[in-house]
């Protein structure tokens, strides 16, 4: 524990609630006061004086309100971001669980992107969702939301995100140029009016971002067979 003060108890308390705080880069200013604040209650000259604590607590108790102020438009700001993440990735889930069905099909021609799922699902869940709103969080004991324990300094994965969806989108385009190129082959080869409505038909439910959406075993099964018998 940092510091010695006249004071344990409060001394004590108030350097733990100190050393937890977080400062991301706009916190520059919040920061220093900490430290200031800090090394005030280390001073060895509180042991002979105690009168000077009350200037101390002083300054302690503006920067708590300060950082209060500070943390829940962080928070607020953050719950928003992650909240349209979450349903952005969310409905995301029919390509990305596309992309593990198909890379597990070798007619497919291998395997894509086989770390998006994983990468996908663990974005989600270290997203720090909570339900507590500005008005409710409580900083007395501890400068962080007691629910969802926020720091300061930590923002949501946009780029994380960003590099999870560009890399879901290529993937899914990629099957689908090569079950284009499977099927426009396949037609080329046998050009009778039944493989030429089957192969309009799977166009017309759009591409394999879309057709994922109505993906089940059943056709999974059609998919790989119509690139089977090509």
């Amino acid at each position: 524990m940092l510091g010695v003060c006249c004071r344990p108890w409060t001394g004590l308390r108030s350097c733990r609630y100190l050393d937890e705080m977080t400062f991301g880069r706009d916190h520059h200013q919040l920061a220093v006061k900490r430290d200031v604040v800090l090394g005030r209650i280390g001073l060895d000259s509180l042991i002979g004086n105690p009168s000077l604590w009350s200037g101390v607590e002083e300054s302690f108790q503006q920067l708590r309100r300060e950082y209060a102020v500070a943390y829940a438009s962080h928070h607020a700001r953050y719950q928003d971001e992650a909240v349209e993440l979450v349903s952005r990735l969310e409905g995301m889930r029919p390509q990305v669980d596309a992309i593990a069905r198909f890379n597990d099909v070798a007619e497919f021609g291998g395997p894509l992107a086989e770390d998006v799922p994983g990468r996908c699902w663990e974005l989600m869940a270290s997203l720090r969702t909570c339900t507590v709103t500005d008005d409710e969080i409580n900083l007395d004991s501890a400068p962080g939301c007691a629910e969802c324990l926020l720091p300061l300094n930590e923002d949501v994965p946009r780029r994380d995100a960003a590099l999870v969806i560009r890399d879901t989108d290529r993937a899914m385009r990629a099957y689908n140029r090569r079950l284009s190129a499977k099927g426009v082959r396949r037609v080329l080869a046998h050009p009778t009016r039944g493989q030429l409505d089957k192969f309009i038909n799977l166009v017309q439910v759009g591409d394999l971002s879309a057709l994922s959406n109505v993906l089940d075993d059943e056709v999974l099964e059609f998919l790989r067979r119509f690139v089977r018998s090509g």
